[in-house]
């Protein structure tokens, strides 16, 4: 189950995220969270991004204090996604807790965004079927760590 969207702001999905959130049979206990890609216009990447990202976290905690939130940091390697990597690593810092860990995924790291037979990417942004698999992977190995603790839980 997911809330993928295409083309959605993350101040859009943290606007509908209380709806989603009422069709869910139970809390979650695990949140996969990559936005910001399509903040990368914005005039403040504290207000689109990351202020957003706090009041999603924080909604999730209030439906479960032990949720386990993974962030996503952006694929591209351009200026405006390395701009906004170290404000989502502060992010984390700043939202981590024992109790609701706050986990940053570096997705860009052994990213290949150049189009051709070693690329990720099929358009230089959106991820083909090899980078779907990296993804996939590096999703994984940070949740490995929270599958033990959650089936205690």
């Amino acid at each position: 189950d997911h809330e993928g969207h295409y083309g959605i702001t993350t101040a859009e999905a943290r606007r509908h995220l209380p709806k989603w959130m009422e069709t869910y049979p139970a809390p979650a206990d695990m949140a996969l969270i990559h936005l910001g890609s399509n903040d990368y216009d914005a005039a403040s990447f504290d207000q689109a991004v990351i202020t957003p990202l706090k009041e999603i976290i924080a909604l999730l905690r209030q439906k479960n204090p032990r949720v386990v939130i993974l962030v996503g940091q952006m694929l591209e390697s351009d200026p405006k996604p390395r701009a906004l990597r170290p404000l989502i690593e502060q992010m984390v810092r700043e939202t981590n807790t024992p109790q609701s860990p706050v986990v940053s995924v570096a997705f860009y790291e052994g990213w290949v965004s150049k189009p051709g037979p070693q690329s990720d990417t099929f358009d230089w942004a959106h991820p083909n079927p090899k980078g779907q698999q990296k993804m996939a992977d590096k999703w994984f190995a940070a949740m490995v760590p929270f599958l033990e603790r959650m089936k205690r839980d």
